[in-house]
């Protein structure tokens, strides 16, 4: 790869290019692509949703998405492309309302709340079920 290839495939993956772009624009394989911005850290640096700059912090994942809010917004955004186990409804057994178990398939209560408010009337023993 030629220092001028270098260069270019900086320029265009600070302009927001994927691998697969930057591979045809410069006629290269894709994993050559990918594999160079891997090891020489070449990212886009801008938030996946609103595009501002990101500042990464060293010894850290890298970041992609510059907010909590924009993470929130792009996966909402993005819900349908986004392939995730089928998960069904299930209702509360405290206040009966319907919930989707997120966090586990056997989860039983919608919220931490509805789960100390069953332990504290004693309605029965959660723990041992």
């Amino acid at each position: 790869m030629t220092e001028l290839e270098e260069k270019r495939i900086w320029d265009l993956r600070s302009k927001g290019k994927g691998y697969k772009a930057i591979a045809i624009e410069l006629n290269l394989p894709t994993g050559t692509i990918k594999s160079y911005c891997t090891r020489n850290k070449v990212g886009s640096g801008k938030c996946r949703y609103c595009g501002e700059p990101i500042v990464q912090t060293p010894g850290r994942k890298p970041k992609k998405y510059c907010s909590e809010e924009c993470k929130t917004k792009w996966w909402n955004r993005n819900r349908k492309i986004i392939k995730h186990r089928f998960i069904k409804p299930k209702f509360c057994e405290h206040c009966g309302q319907s919930f989707l178990p997120i966090k586990r398939p056997s989860q039983k209560y919608c919220s931490r709340d509805c789960y100390l408010d069953h332990i504290r009337k004693g309605e029965n023993d959660v723990r041992s079920e």
